[in-house]
């Protein structure tokens, strides 16, 4: 008979599991640290996904009060972006993801396809962005957005 051993190690509240073999037979799930590129994917993954089915108070609840420049105009420019068009399409390509104690500053290249009301045919806007988070009581918050915001 197998038995399962769980192996916890938390830096972070973001872990990935592993499946391993033991030397006696047995099945071992190891549960590692997330590494830098794939918080910074579930981050993106997580705030796209809630801009793409938006709701003000928890897109809201994703902005750090601590918002650089001006943490009311981005979301209110954020609601007017959605309120334009329908989303079809929101990609985005990782280019790099540079970690710093509390923050996690992720720079990558968006491509955004939308619908608007008055036209016809699909839009498709690129660009190129820096978010950064900063973890806050456990939980990551977009603190900053430089470059083209898909938003």
């Amino acid at each position: 008979m197998r038995q399962i051993i769980i192996v916890s190690l938390f830096f972070s509240c973001m872990v990935m599991p592993a499946m391993a073999e033991t030397q006696a037979g047995q099945t071992a799930v190891i549960v590692k640290p997330m590494d830098d590129r794939e918080q910074a994917e579930k981050l993106l993954v997580g705030i796209f996904d809630i801009y793409r089915n938006y709701s003000r108070d928890t897109f809201s609840a994703l902005v750090s009060e601590n918002f650089a420049p001006a943490r009311a105009e981005f979301i209110d420019t954020a609601e007017k972006d959605y309120a334009a068009g329908a989303v079809l399409e929101l990609n985005f390509f990782i280019d790099q993801v540079l970690p710093a104690g509390k923050k996690l500053a992720i720079q990558f290249k968006w491509e955004k396809k939308t619908k608007p009301g008055n036209l016809d045919h699909p839009i498709l806007r690129k660009g190129f962005a820096q978010f950064m988070f900063e973890n806050v009581k456990g939980k990551w918050l977009l603190g900053q957005v430089i470059g083209n915001s898909p938003f």
